[in-house]
């Protein structure tokens, strides 16, 4: 009577995010070598060898999926061992501003995004909290389109990000022409006002 090979794999259990690769690794042992190898994909997941002994898997849909590891000892004999790994959903994320346009001078704003924990960028322009100055605003050109992202990893370890565009108008210059000299009892004059930017 010839002992039953043993199969086994790890790690278990297994889960991934929505299309990122996963690697299971087919330990057999017991029995009588040399093995051979087969994994059976219950629910059709995309399997980068069925017979080799560690195998790599990747899907783009949410789900729980479920897979088989067989040995086939030199005797014939065989073991199995079964899997679940779930493929988790990327989190949804969105950023919330108080405003879109602000003047070059305003007040900074607070941005927020979801779960309150994650990076913002670039640094260079919004703070790790969230806040922006538009006077660090990109200044190349009026008005400004300010591009930031929020990058959001959820309890499963999945990752997403959003962006948004905060635009920065300048702020309007006044200069005035007309008679600039006048003596005390001279009539009226007009001072024109000029308005330009902003």
């Amino acid at each position: 009577v010839n002992e039953n090979p043993i199969s086994s794999i790890t790690p278990a259990p297994a889960a991934i995010c929505i299309s990122k690769d996963l690697t299971l690794d087919g330990k057999p042992s017991k029995g009588t070598s040399p093995y051979t190898q087969l994994w059976t994909d219950v629910d059709a997941i995309s399997i980068s060898s069925k017979t080799a002994q560690t195998i790599t898997i990747n899907t783009p849909n949410a789900k729980t999926y479920s897979l088989a590891y067989t040995v086939t000892d030199k005797n014939g004999c065989t073991g199995t061992d079964n899997i679940s790994v779930t493929v988790n959903a990327l989190p949804n994320v969105s950023i919330t501003a108080p405003k879109t346009t602000l003047c070059r001078k305003d007040a900074a704003i607070t941005l927020s995004g979801t779960g309150n924990s994650g990076t913002w960028s670039p640094n260079t322009i919004v703070s790790s909290t969230g806040s922006f100055d538009p006077q660090d605003a990109d200044v190349t050109e009026d008005p400004s389109k300010n591009a930031i992202t929020y990058t959001y990893t959820d309890a499963n370890g999945c990752t997403n990000s959003a962006s948004i565009d905060i635009t920065v108008m300048p702020m309007p210059s006044v200069t005035l022409t007309g008679n600039t000299t006048a003596c005390i009892y001279d009539g009226s004059f007009k001072i024109t006002p000029n308005l330009n930017g902003g």
